[in-house]
């Protein structure tokens, strides 16, 4: 996809809050361990995100280059004025890497891990990744949360938080991009 396109797809804008994706290393390059970011959002809400990666777990392969499997998570908070947690959200994957090429993918999952006051999980909107075989894969997942105050008014909002990270074939997670 060309650079251009890429950027434009991914600037969201969702309830008066824009998050453009900024990659946070070179593709070659690994994250250190574990990267937290966070973001002031509008109305004094913020959002942060913690991505890990777990220790590869490499073999040797009959050419004497690395294989193993790997995986990493990105883990977003979504956080009032008042330091309350409204609700959690997080994207896991696992992957398998050979001779410096991505051979597989064991896990994506896009789950919850927990609400807080009127704020329920919706469903899963997107979960993908780019095609394996590659030195380098792209997962995207998209999750949907729906508050409604039933007093004195229903009034109900939504927020749509979605999560990239990019893994290599050396077992690495290089990058991530995120926004609600």
């Amino acid at each position: 996809m060309h650079r251009a396109a890429r950027w434009i797809i991914s600037a969201v804008v969702i309830a008066g809050t824009l998050a453009i994706s900024v990659p946070t290393q070179a593709a070659d390059q690994p994250l250190p361990p574990s990267v937290t970011q966070t973001r002031q959002l509008a109305n004094g809400y913020s959002a942060t995100i913690t991505v890990t990666q777990n220790k590869p777990t490499t073999s040797t392969s009959t050419n004497t280059l690395s294989c193993g499997s790997s995986s990493a998570y990105g883990q977003m908070h979504y956080v009032n004025p008042y330091g309350v947690t409204l609700w959690t959200y997080r994207q896991q994957v696992g992957w398998n890497f050979c001779n410096y090429t991505v051979t597989g993918v064991w896990s994506l999952v896009d789950q919850p891990v927990n609400t807080c006051c009127y704020w329920s999980w919706a469903g899963n909107i997107v979960r993908s990744h780019t095609p394996i075989g590659q030195a380098n894969m792209t997962t995207y997942t998209q999750g949907h949360f729906h508050a409604c105050i039933p007093w004195p008014v229903n009034i109900c909002m939504d927020k749509y938080p979605w999560i990239q990270l990019r893994v290599n074939g050396n077992g690495n997670l290089t990058g991530f991009w995120w926004g609600t």
